[in-house]
C-alpha cells in the first residue's frame, strides 16, 4: 500500500452549456429541454496508477434520444493551456479514445464495437457509472459497481495525459462524482475512509474546527449521501 491518494473533482474547463456545483463534485447541463449537448466535463487531473472514477446519475430528462457517455482520452499535458475547447459531443475528432455510449465502444473516431450488458440509455436516476484503470493500464467500466469488460489494455504506454470525462448527452442532465481517487488503495487512502466513517457531525459545523487542507483532504467522501454527514465543506 504505497504512492499518493489524491482525490479530485471535474476539471474546471468543461462544455459550453455545463454549470459545476458542490466544489465541482455536480455537473449540470442547463438548458437540458432545449439543447442536447455541449455537455463534456473532464476529471480535475489525468488518471495514474489503479485509478478510479465513479459518478451517479442525478438527473434524466426526456424529449431527447441519447443519454450519458463515459470515455477516457489521451491529451497533450499542455493541451488546457492553450485554449481548449471541448467537442460539442463525444466521440468526437479524438483519434485517442475510448468512449462508452449506449451499448457500443467507439475506439477513436471510426472504430466502433459492441460492449457491456447494459444500454446507458436505460439508465435511471441514481444508477452510478464508473472508469478503472488497474496499474497495468487496463481500462474497464462499471454500472452499479457490476464490470462490463475490458476496454482497452496498456493505455499508460503513452507519453500522453490520460483523462476521463462524463457527456451529459441528450437525456442526461446532472451527475455527481461519488468516487475519485488515483492510487486508491494507498495507505493515505485507507485512513481517509476510516475518518469518514466515524464522522457524525455536519460538515458546515466541522468546518469551524478542522483546517482548510485536512477538509480539502476530505472533501470527496461529502459528496457521497452519507446519513449525517454534510455534502459540502466550506
Amino acid at each position: 500500500m504505497s504512492g499518493e491518494c489524491k482525490p479530485f473533482s471535474f476539471h474546471e474547463i468543461h462544455g459550453s452549456r455545463i454549470k459545476l456545483s458542490n466544489s465541482n463534485y455536480t455537473a449540470t447541463r442547463v438548458e437540458a429541454v432545449k439543447f442536447y449537448d455541449n455537455g463534456v466535463v473532464y476529471t480535475g487531473i489525468p488518471f495514474s496508477g489503479h485509478s478510479r472514477f465513479v459518478v451517479e446519475a442525478k438527473e434524466l430528462g426526456v424529449g431527447w434520444s441519447g443519454s450519458f457517455k463515459l470515455g477516457v482520452v489521451l491529451l497533450s499535458p499542455d493541451t488546457f493551456k492553450q485554449g481548449f475547447q471541448p467537442p460539442r459531443y463525444s466521440p468526437g475528432s479524438a483519434t485517442n479514445s475510448w468512449v462508452w455510449s449506449s451499448n457500443s465502444l467507439h475506439i477513436g473516431s471510426d472504430v466502433k464495437v459492441s460492449y457491456g450488458t447494459v444500454n446507458l440509455e436505460e439508465l435511471e436516476k441514481g444508477d452510478k457509472l464508473g472508469i478503472e484503470i488497474f496499474s497495468d493500464g487496463t481500462l474497464k467500466y462499471a454500472v452499479n459497481g457490476v464490470d462490463q469488460g475490458v476496454a482497452t489494455n496498456d493505455i499508460y504506454n503513452t507519453n500522453q495525459h490520460v483523462y476521463g470525462f462524463v457527456d451529459h448527452y441528450g437525456q442526461a442532465v446532472t451527475s455527481t462524482i461519488v468516487e475519485a481517487f488515483v492510487n486508491p488503495f494507498s495507505l493515505q487512502y485507507l485512513c481517509r475512509q476510516v475518518i469518514c466513517r466515524t464522522i457524525t457531525h455536519e460538515v458546515d459545523i466541522l468546518s469551524q474546527y478542522l483546517p482548510q487542507p485536512l477538509l480539502q483532504y476530505l472533501a470527496g467522501v461529502f459528496t457521497e449521501a452519507t446519513p449525517g454527514v454534510g455534502t459540502r465543506i466550506t
